[in-house]
């Protein structure tokens, strides 16, 4: 079998079975939306242009509280869950009040963040099974677990508007084609770490991803690729707002809180040392500044 470095073959799949309150207006919002977030007791939405922010999912279950999506629509969201002993992974499809809508177990060996086609079909994951350990695949699932698709060697990933997938590994990108049997290269670019945290603007023009600890974006081809932030710590999880017009982004400078930021999404390198406010606002709420712990997602 080929790696994604050999232009990343399609693979055969053998391995699967199958309490609100109103805050202040929020800054740093960039124009309304909902941002759905990992707060440390509870995943949360607040709407940014009227500041109410509400608990929807009670997540103390949930194993890892960074392995979640929210749909494009922000009409389903789903968790990722491993049990005590590892053996089962349970997914989890909620309403945006927080009720079930299904669930479906994997067995062990799943990693990675469950993401969302843009219809709702299908669930990007990777599994790591010890028969081809070290290697990895991205699986592409039905909403049942049955697998679909299967790539090798990618590390993160993230769906086009049109049901596309783009991939990351150490050597660069890899997109697919719409059928999701084909994958080709994507620009020449060279990265210190291997691009993670992917997220593709709603036109499907640019992807922003983390790399070396910053936050960088690119053209969905691989052209005009650019470094977007600086600074002496780390910036997260880059997500971009339904109009394209703002990057939302965790800043990790405290050791306690991954602080919610916004910035404008065009222009050049923004700068974040010291840690205040400066072009790159906190997201607040209540008057308190939001921690999530991971990727805060905005949507309409």
């Amino acid at each position: 079998m080929k790696n994604l470095c050999s232009f990343l073959l399609l693979l055969p799949v053998l391995l699967v079975t199958g309490c609100s309150k109103k805050d202040s207006h929020p800054s740093g919002g960039g124009g309304g939306g909902h941002l759905f977030y990992a707060a440390n007791l509870a995943f949360k939405v607040l709407d940014l242009g009227s500041g109410t922010e509400k608990s929807i999912i009670n997540h103390a279950q949930e194993s890892h509280l960074e392995r979640y999506d929210v749909a494009r629509d922000g009409s389903e969201i789903i968790f990722y869950s491993e049990s005590l002993n590892s053996d089962d992974i349970t997914f989890t499809i909620y309403n945006p009040d927080g009720t079930v809508i299904k669930r479906f177990q994997l067995t062990k060996y799943v990693s990675g963040v469950p993401k969302f086609s843009p219809d709702k079909s299908l669930i990007a994951i990777i599994r790591q099974p010890p028969s081809v350990y070290p290697d990895k695949y991205v699986f592409i699932v039905d909403r049942n677990g049955k697998a679909l698709h299967a790539f090798k060697g990618a590390e993160d990933y993230a769906w086009t508007s049109d049901g596309r997938l783009l991939m990351s590994t150490a050597s660069g990108f890899y997109l697919t084609d719409a059928s999701l049997n084909n994958a080709t290269p994507v620009g020449n670019g060279s990265f210190q770490d291997t691009p993670v945290q992917l997220d593709i603007s709603r036109d499907d023009k640019q992807v922003a991803f983390v790399s070396g600890k910053h936050i960088w974006k690119m053209n969905l081809d691989g052209s005009n690729l650019q470094q977007v932030t600086s600074s002496g710590v780390r910036e997260w999880f880059p997500a971009w707002s339904p109009d394209g017009s703002r990057l939302f982004f965790s800043l990790d400078w405290s050791g306690t809180c991954l602080e919610v930021r916004s910035m404008p999404a065009g222009g050049g390198q923004v700068y974040l040392d010291p840690p205040g406010d400066g072009p790159a606002p906190r997201v607040m709420a209540g008057g308190q500044r939001i921690c999530s712990r991971s990727q805060p997602m905005v949507r309409h």
